[in-house]
């Protein structure tokens, strides 16, 4: 299946807010990230977007980081996507595979991510060219 890998630089919080609105579906998911800890997944987009995390659903994943003052994004999906990000590549592919989750014991992952009732996969992006998985995002089973 043909994948699609984009970005976009230096957007601020309220044009994030904007992109992850538009991109959100009624089963997206987030998952938000700060420098101690990481959220369960939700359902619901805060009021104030942490300094990094990730949106997903069946179709794509939108990850978001903070740079200084600005947002940068990238976007991973099976579809093609390219109104208003910048392509990654050229040559991508997209495979679904079964996820892994880590029992509670795990210690390599903070104990607060719970799948719950979020049946998750995960979505290769491989380089056609080389056939290097270079991005393993989630995806919806």
């Amino acid at each position: 299946m043909k994948g699609f890998v984009g970005k976009r630089d230096n957007l601020i919080e309220a044009e994030l807010r904007q992109l992850l609105l538009q991109y959100a579906s009624k089963s997206s998911y987030y998952c938000f990230r700060w420098a101690h800890k990481i959220s369960k997944f939700e359902t619901e987009l805060p009021e104030n977007i942490s300094p990094e995390g990730q949106m997903f659903d069946a179709v794509r994943e939108l990850r978001w980081q903070r740079r200084q003052d600005h947002f940068e994004v990238l976007l991973l999906s099976c579809e093609n996507e390219e109104n208003g990000f910048e392509l990654v590549g050229k040559n991508w592919e997209c495979q679904k595979l079964s996820a892994f989750v880590y029992p509670q014991t795990e210690t390599r992952l903070p104990k607060v991510v719970d799948v719950g009732k979020v049946k998750v996969k995960q979505r290769y992006f491989i380089n056609a060219d080389t056939n290097t998985v270079h991005f393993v995002a989630l995806t919806l089973a």
